[in-house]
């Protein structure tokens, strides 16, 4: 009788752990579309940034302020705008990264568990 309620503790255990994960990995993917979305809306406005730009630098008078206009009205901002709107997907990463590293820490055997002869 023993025996049998362990098994059922364990299987009710199990089905615990198995309904988290499946829920964790729903707020994971709905939330991979969102920001999946949001970062492709950032790279549309990047790119029509840029094509509103170099239309600019081809209607200068001299090719020097043509290049001007393209790094200073362009390149520069366009960069910055990256990098601000780029920093929440860099934590994400680096947190993920971290996680990874830290269950794969956990997981492994490293043979310093302390014995009763130790």
């Amino acid at each position: 009788l023993g025996r049998i309620q362990m098994d059922n503790i364990y299987i009710i255990e199990r089905e615990l752990v198995l309904s988290r994960h499946r829920a964790t990995q729903k707020r994971a993917a709905s939330a991979a579309r969102f920001f999946g979305g949001m970062i492709a809306t950032m790279y549309i406005i990047a790119i029509g940034w840029l094509y509103v730009v170099l239309m600019m630098a081809l209607t200068e008078s001299s090719v020097v302020a043509g290049l001007l206009t393209l790094c200073l009205y362009g390149l520069a901002p366009l960069a910055l705008f990256l990098w601000l709107f780029g920093t929440p997907e860099r934590r994400r990463r680096k947190r993920r990264l971290g996680d990874e590293v830290i269950d794969h820490k956990v997981g492994e055997a490293d043979g310093a568990n302390a014995q009763r002869d130790e």
